[in-house]
């Protein structure tokens, strides 16, 4: 979420708001504007094209979208992209419980964000911690990962085991070697040989 945005009262004129925007624009990009009432209450949102073409005299409660969409602080990330699925706004107002206006988030924010998570999907499957960046300590790296890396050679020693008892028969039937399940197979056998030859002897 960013700082509150500019923000009128409803009754505002079209051309004194016009006005303001001027000197507001030189310092920051603006997209809507949010009409608000008593106690920073959001009434309604001003579209910069609908503002340009209105009659100065109007005032914002004349051309405002009343009643607009809006996120609560509390709103999660995943929630907000299943709202914003039919509604594609370049920003989004964000409003605490008593709808009073706190703030806006951009709606490419909540899509890289979004994107982050997704992309960490596969990490975390790995073992990777959210928390884990480029910048870890690779000692701390190692105490994530080195849970599920000695779990991953576990059960590639199983599946090499399994793999080594019935060698004979794939070497046979070779369309067989298509269904094995471990990629990594051909590398642990000769560990699982060496393992029974130790054993025998």
């Amino acid at each position: 979420m960013e700082p509150l945005p500019p923000t009128f009262a409803s009754d505002s004129k079209v051309s004194e708001v016009v006005e303001k925007l001027r000197v507001v624009a030189q310092k920051r990009n603006i997209i809507y504007a949010f009409a608000v009432g008593e106690g920073m209450k959001l009434e309604g949102v001003i579209v910069m094209r609908d503002l340009l073409l209105a009659d100065p005299e109007d005032s914002l409660a004349d051309i405002m979208v009343n009643e607009p969409f809006y996120f609560t602080g509390e709103t999660s990330i995943e929630n907000a992209m299943s709202a914003v699925l039919l509604r594609h706004y370049p920003m989004y107002p964000v409003c605490d419980e008593n709808k009073t206006l706190i703030g806006f988030v951009h709606g490419y924010a909540l899509f890289e964000k979004r994107n982050i998570q997704l992309t960490a999907l596969p990490a975390n499957m790995m073992g990777v911690e959210k928390i884990e960046q480029t910048t870890t300590p690779w000692m701390t790296c190692l105490r994530y990962r080195h849970p599920w890396l000695q779990l991953n050679l576990l059960t590639a020693l199983l599946a090499g085991a399994v793999v080594g008892v019935f060698e004979d028969t794939i070497a046979r039937v070779v369309v067989l070697a298509a269904f094995l399940p471990v990629p990594q197979v051909s590398l642990v056998i000769p560990v699982v040989r060496h393992w029974q030859s130790l054993c025998a002897a």
